[in-house]
């Protein structure tokens, strides 16, 4: 997959994911293909809110999910992507993609983000269209991968907190702005967007 390139007035975003462990995990972010996301992100990292959260959802050969905080969000942001009919410059989901969660509802997206650890192309391609790929770590996959294999309980949570004990973003002096939305009532979407037909000739 094609990078997403930066000019050099414009050096990407770099996010730091240090865990209690001291395993860490760094890549860069794509403002340019989800700048809310992006921006919420940025400003959610370095204003400390994910300071010992933890990664509470770890399915192994799949993904690791973190960031859930306490309490009702107090924003949300829209979601970037096809299903939410967003067009263009959306990236595709790949092994350690850097990406939004939310609930039923397209636009409830707030603080929770995954990490994909598989490269399956059909568990790749399941989630295309219906979820924001933010950005890509590009340095300590193997520390990811290695908090998928923790041991769980059926509901994919920890046995042993998987703590994280920061994330911060370098953002080398560039302001990211992003716009905010209601948190959704329901996780009723409207319109109900369809998934695409695949592979259709």
């Amino acid at each position: 997959m094609p990078r997403v390139s930066a000019s050099k007035k414009r050096p990407l975003p770099v996010f730091e994911i240090m865990m209690d462990t001291n395993a860490t995990i760094r890549g860069e972010l794509y403002p340019a293909a989800a700048p809310n996301t992006v921006g919420n992100f940025i400003k959610l990292a370095n204003s400390g809110f994910y300071d010992r959260l933890s990664f509470h959802r770890c399915i192994p050969n799949f993904i690791i999910q973190g960031g859930r905080g306490s309490g009702a969000p107090p924003y949300c942001i829209a979601g970037e992507f096809e299903f939410n009919g967003r067009k263009r410059s959306q990236l595709p989901h790949r092994l350690g993609s850097l990406c939004m969660s939310r609930a039923g509802h397209y636009n409830s997206g707030f603080s929770q983000f995954y990490i994909m650890v598989t490269d399956n192309q059909r568990e790749l391609d399941c989630l295309d269209g219906a979820y924001t790929v933010f950005g890509q770590v590009t340095d300590g996959l193997k520390a990811a991968e290695a908090i998928a294999q923790v041991e769980t309980d059926e509901s994919f949570l920890p046995l042993n907190e998987q703590v994280i004990r920061r994330i911060r973003v370098e953002t080398f002096g560039i302001e990211y702005p992003f716009e905010t939305v209601e948190p959704p009532k329901s996780d009723i979407n409207e319109p109900v967007v369809h998934h695409r037909e695949r592979n259709k000739k």
